[in-house]
């Protein structure tokens, strides 16, 4: 058994834990499944979601603070265990919702009212405690071998008390597979706080620990599926991205890399005393500073899928090996002359000079654009040994012009998801959106991933000849994405419905408006708001509706007439053809 400590560069990096853990709660990733969860719940008031649904995530989440759910089958990395946690709950929250606990399953008013809601809220709260039990497997040890005990205190309050630089996790020596399970229901009841215990009632608390009511069986099974499905998909996108990047081409990490630096802001580019400087066709990154951000950049996201840069030192024996292998994948100007890459610059801006060694990278490895890039200013290039001139025009007499970093998605071989483009309005005010850009950015959103799609709980649905896009669900998760951010989703009026009117192929009833109310099958509880596209003309070829598919239950949906109102009939029938 060897030890290993977790990664403190994380998304919440661990000096203040519960700031931590509200920062990494705060997260797009985070935050949009606890949102998940609370639309689910709608009969509780904003003060009962938050005790119920808000403190206890945040609670567990404290409790387990980094560590990783496996130790290296899935979600092993830093925070794993609290991420894959939190995605089985809500995954089994649907499936709770959909086809389980629901009104058509009790017999009795009473039951509808009281038990079925215990029971959807019992899905959640044990699917979020699920591998609970892990907690002992994985031994967190302080100075003076100081163990941490899971039932006694808070693994935050560890963290906080000792220094998580002080602290190093172990794997409990010869645990099996499975003995996490036996040890959950121990851990479960330290971990459930009164709130829970109140609202769920000792009834319902003993019939799902005993398992032996079919109610009790059925939620068993639910976090069953929930579970295979977030380890399922963990999976899945590990052997995606060790089939991408597991080649050895480190020149694939830099556009990720050096994205998510800027994103941070780890990296100060075209600012006299920074890091980084852009030329036409290539990057000045100042050395080994700049360079050492690169390589703990690179470390954190794809140490996983490569062992050669999980060993990278992040000293100037790291710098050099990373750079070695970027000329080796000509991804690092060498001089021609010599051979060599490390060069001295001398930076020139509003009467002002600065000295520093750097190497230069191309723009197009960075995932950057000639025609945005531009320094300013004006550098000049000299070899260390004698300081004779390297003469790089494409860094001398730059225009100044005002600094705009373009980062585009990296070209790799496997799936790319990349952040959706903004693109700024054009329109006059009473034009609002361009309806064209709108359709755009809802296919981009499609095929990358980000708005869910032919899957259960999406928000869009892909028929032969209709596509449904449910409203205001889509906008907002454009609006989560940085688009059109001047817009409110939610509003009756809003500029997204106004721009999608005007296209010739969404559906529009006979008083032009196009919010329709369907079914999702006979057994829905609510209605959805969609808006009906023409599927050839929201997917303009033949390879993009290959690639996006139809949604396979596309026969259970069930349109409604636009003054459908809750208590009305449901007619039968699928997608329409008309």
């Amino acid at each position: 058994m060897g030890w290993f400590r977790r990664k403190t560069e994380t998304d919440a990096p661990v000096s203040d834990s519960r700031a931590a853990v509200r920062k990494l709660l705060a997260g797009e990733d985070c935050s949009a499944l606890v949102r998940d969860v609370l639309e689910r719940f709608p009969e509780f008031e904003p003060a009962q979601a938050q005790v119920l649904v808000k403190d206890i995530v945040e609670r567990f989440f404290y409790e387990v603070m980094d560590l990783g759910a496996s130790e290296s089958y899935h979600h092993s990395d830093s925070w794993g265990l609290a991420r894959h946690s939190l995605e089985v709950a809500v995954y089994a929250l649907r499936v709770a919702r959909s086809r389980h606990f629901v009104g058509h399953a009790a017999p009795t008013p009473e039951e509808q009212e009281h038990r079925l809601p215990r029971l959807r809220y019992a899905c959640f709260l044990f699917a979020l405690y699920h591998d609970a039990g892990k907690v002992l497997q994985a031994h967190v040890v302080g100075p003076g071998r100081d163990l941490h005990n899971p039932l006694v205190e808070a693994l935050g309050d560890f963290y906080d008390r000792h220094g998580r630089e002080q602290c190093a996790t172990e794997w409990r020596e010869g645990r099996g597979l499975e003995d996490h399970v036996e040890a959950t229901p121990y851990v479960i009841g330290y971990l459930l706080p009164p709130a829970s215990a109140g609202y769920l009632g000792p009834r319902i608390i003993a019939e799902v620990v005993e398992g032996r009511t079919a109610g009790a069986r059925e939620l068993r099974e639910i976090i069953v599926e929930a579970d295979q499905h977030s380890v399922c998909h963990a999976r899945r996108k590990a052997e995606i991205l060790t089939a991408t990047y597991a080649s050895g081409s480190f020149v694939a990490y830099l556009a990720k890399s050096f994205a998510e630096g800027t994103k941070r802001g780890k990296f100060a580019v075209n600012v006299l005393g920074g890091d980084v400087f852009l030329g036409r066709r290539f990057a000045l990154f100042r050395y080994p500073e700049a360079v050492l951000k690169l390589v703990a950049l690179a470390k954190e996201f794809f140490g996983r899928y490569d062992a050669t840069v999980a060993r990278l030192g992040e000293d100037d024996s790291g710098a050099r090996f990373f750079l070695a292998k970027l000329k080796a994948g000509e991804g690092l100007f060498t001089d021609p002359h010599t051979g060599l890459w490390k060069l001295k610059s001398t930076v020139r801006s509003d009467g002002q000079t600065d000295h520093r060694e750097c190497v230069l990278i191309p723009l197009e490895h960075l995932g950057l654009s000639a025609e945005t890039a531009a320094f300013p200013g004006s550098v000049a290039f000299s070899r260390l040994g004698d300081g004779s001139e390297v003469v790089i025009s494409d860094f001398q007499g730059l225009p100044a012009k005002p600094v705009e970093v373009v980062v585009k998605s990296p070209t790799a071989a496997a799936p790319v998801f990349p952040e959706p483009k903004v693109i700024p309005s054009t329109l006059g005010p009473q034009e609002g959106i361009d309806p064209e850009d709108l359709v755009r950015n809802l296919r981009d959103g499609m095929t990358a991933g980000w708005i869910p799609t032919n899957v259960p709980q999406a928000q869009v649905y892909v028929g032969p000849k209709t596509s449904f896009v449910a409203t205001p669900a889509v906008f907002l998760k454009m609006r989560e994405r940085g688009l059109y951010p001047e817009y409110d989703p939610q509003d009756r009026s809003s500029a997204y419905l106004r721009a999608l009117a005007r296209l010739s192929y969404v559906r529009k009833a006979p008083t032009n408006r196009i919010v329709y109310p369907i079914m999702l099958g006979q057994g829905s509880e609510r209605a959805l708001k969609v808006i009906k596209f023409d599927t050839e003309a929201l997917l303009s070829s033949p390879e993009l509706r290959a690639r996006v598919g139809l949604w396979r239950d596309c026969e259970r949906i069930v349109e409604l007439p636009q003054d459908w109102k809750p208590g009305d009939a449901v007619a039968s029938g699928g997608e329409s053809d008309d």
